[in-house]
């Protein structure tokens, strides 16, 4: 197995390839001068210049498409902020598996390990089904096929689904047919059984052994489509028999593994709840590639025979060893798991849950950072959706880890990477608080939104009334909290009842107005604050102390900016009206925040002009 050769930069281009070679050959030609006594000084030294001028295009080129690159990115993130610019983003942060080339004699080896072929057992012939079957629909044929994922590989028979999905839209009449003929005769092709096997290297792992890599099966997109109808079938016959187990939470529509968790959760705290003496243990089996290898029907005899318990150390007693025996190995009980996702510890704490999701979090959140510039990059409502990336991250399993919350020590964990992303979502100064960032980006409080979550999964299903029922209760919450709050006390005059600005149709901060609604940003009195000036007055009127207000609203310097604003909005701005009257129309926002926009930064212009007289 042989790595395969390191893939070129996204920035590589062919004249920064050709820049290269032409360097390396002036450097080469100079190399040989040096060695050779008989070259005269003047050679060597027009051939070092030489060299130095081709260094130097060399680097400047590299850096030029660095830029174009950089700006291409930013741009694609605007347009799509799911598209190229974020997968780029995201696979920086997996650990790629070195590419690797197996023979065909390895191959063979790893595909036998990962799909064992079983001695044959003898089994009583089925007998015929003599009922009536009810014929595939164009509908069904039609559902099946909306729900096939398009931009997947072809199977061995190299038909993309998006192919087949055309097929449909265009003959649904004609599939339907082909599909019933198949299916009247109780027939599965024999050809839509075979798959083109791929393998995948797992990160990390040893690639000499069939564990060290993920087997992935393409199939042919008809079969796809085929297994589609056939299963829309199964469960509908299954749920008329009496349905599935009401512990089988995988695989189901409106179940999901928060349900199997909620129900482990409710097992445990009813063995070892309040008054109880007993104790437990969760025990976990993981069959090793069981879906390829393993015998379901034997499985669940063994399971049965053993009467297996799934349960966890809690309880106000105990032991202090607990192993156990399994024939000759002994087993000892480990301080937390991880089940579907979330990792309990035996305190039920989920501490560490908490600690690894931020931590997973928080690397996303850096590198997304990075493409959300304060300066340039997405605009806010862009985003706030590439936010969400790092919110699932936090949130997954919220209903059953919502405890946690109140634990200051895990909150103070969450909030800081939710803090990371506000700030970024609003382009502010990492100087603002975590209360002022939250409602300028809008983001709910993440120990709030983790309880509307609680209550939602405690609901069930929920309507669309329900969801703005437990959203009016959070937003009560968070108002709560916020006219209680003693940081972000600017933020909080421009805009002390949260729920018009959370609702509105219109209006997107940028670097500049953030400076204005946080007061973070080229004021005098932040400036010194942060230890950047040692006078706070306005270096503008000389009068006043230099903050937000005073410079929107007071300072003569930019009378002019102000009085234009306010002939067109048709009022008399104030720090208690001017995000109201901002609101009433997305062109009344555009006057407003446009010439605060244009005030800070003329104020930042001569900051940075200030700066560089007192550097000179």
């Amino acid at each position: 197995m042989l790595p395969s050769a390191r893939e070129p930069e996204s920035w590589w281009t062919l004249e920064i390839e050709r820049a290269k070679k032409n360097t390396e050959a002036v450097r080469r030609r100079l190399m040989r001068m040096r060695r050779a006594s008989r070259q005269v000084a003047e050679e060597r030294r027009i051939a070092e210049a030489e060299y130095k001028q081709h260094k130097e295009d060399y680097k400047k080129l590299i850096l030029r498409e660095k830029k174009r690159c950089w700006h291409n990115l930013l741009q694609d993130l605007e347009n799509d902020p799911w598209g190229q610019g974020y997968k780029i983003i995201m696979d920086n942060l997996r650990v790629k598996p070195p590419r690797v080339d197996l023979g065909e004699r390895d191959r063979r080896l790893v595909a036998r390990a990962l799909f064992p072929i079983g001695p044959y057992i003898e089994q009583e012939p089925v007998r015929p089904y003599s009922g009536r079957l009810d014929s595939i629909t164009q509908e069904e044929v039609r559902t099946a096929a909306g729900k096939l994922k398009e931009r997947k590989a072809p199977g061995p028979d190299g038909v993309p689904t998006e192919a087949v999905k055309i097929w449909v839209e265009e003959g649904a009449e004609q599939v339907t047919e082909f599909l019933n003929s198949f299916y009247e005769r109780r027939e599965f092709p024999e050809d839509w059984k075979d798959a083109k096997l791929v393998l995948l290297p797992k990160p990390g792992r040893d690639g000499s052994s069939a564990s060290g890599y993920r087997p992935i099966c393409l199939l042919d997109s008809l079969a796809k489509l085929y297994e589609a109808v056939l299963a829309v079938k199964l469960k509908r016959d299954i749920a008329a028999a009496g349905g599935l187990s009401e512990y089988q939470h995988g695989f189901r529509e409106g179940r999901s593994t928060v349900g199997a968790l909620d129900v482990l959760m409710k097992h445990i705290r009813r063995i070892t709840g309040p008054g109880s003496w007993k104790w437990c243990a969760v025990v976990l089996l993981d069959i090793r590639n069981a879906f390829n290898t393993a015998s379901w029907e034997l499985i669940a005899d063994a399971l049965e025979q053993k009467g297996t318990e799934a349960m966890i150390l809690c309880g106000m007693w105990r032991p202090k060893e607990f192993c156990f025996q399994l024939r000759d190995e002994t087993i000892s009980p480990k301080k937390e798991i991880k089940y579907l996702g979330v990792t309990i510890d035996k305190a039920l704490t989920f501490g560490a849950h908490v600690a690894a999701a931020c931590a997973k979090a928080e690397r996303v959140a850096a590198a997304l950072g990075r493409v959300m510039p304060n300066v340039k990059g997405p605009k806010q409502n862009k985003r706030r959706t590439m936010a969400e990336a790092v919110n699932s991250i936090l949130m997954y399993g919220a209903p059953i880890w919502s405890e946690a919350m109140k634990i200051q020590r895990h909150r103070g964990k969450v909030e800081r990477v939710q803090r990371m992303m506000a700030l970024r979502i609003i382009s502010a100064y990492r100087t603002v608080s975590l209360e002022a960032a939250q409602v300028v980006a809008g983001a709910i409080p993440i120990h709030l939104l983790v309880e509307e979550r609680r209550r939602l999964f405690r609901r069930g299903v929920s309507s669309a009334a329900e969801k703005s029922e437990e959203r009016a209760q959070t937003e009560d919450k968070w108002q709560e909290e916020w006219n209680d709050c003693e940081k972000g006390t600017w933020t909080r005059t421009l805009i002390p009842d949260l729920r018009p600005w959370l609702r509105r149709k219109h209006g997107e901060t940028d670097y500049f107005v953030t400076q204005f609604m946080t007061g973070h940003g080229s004021y005098g009195a932040y400036l010194q604050r942060i230890g950047k000036v040692e006078d706070p007055t306005c270096v503008h009127c000389g009068r006043e102390v230099d903050t937000a207000e005073h410079a929107i609203f007071q300072c003569e310097r930019w009378h002019r900016e102000r009085t234009e604003m306010e002939a067109e909005v048709g009022e008399r701005l104030s720090p208690a009206n001017i995000i109201n009257v901002a609101l009433q129309s997305y062109d009344r926002w555009r006057t407003v925040m446009g010439k605060i926009h244009e005030i800070m930064q003329k104020k930042e212009t001569d900051m940075r002009r200030r700066e560089d007289r007192e550097e000179g």
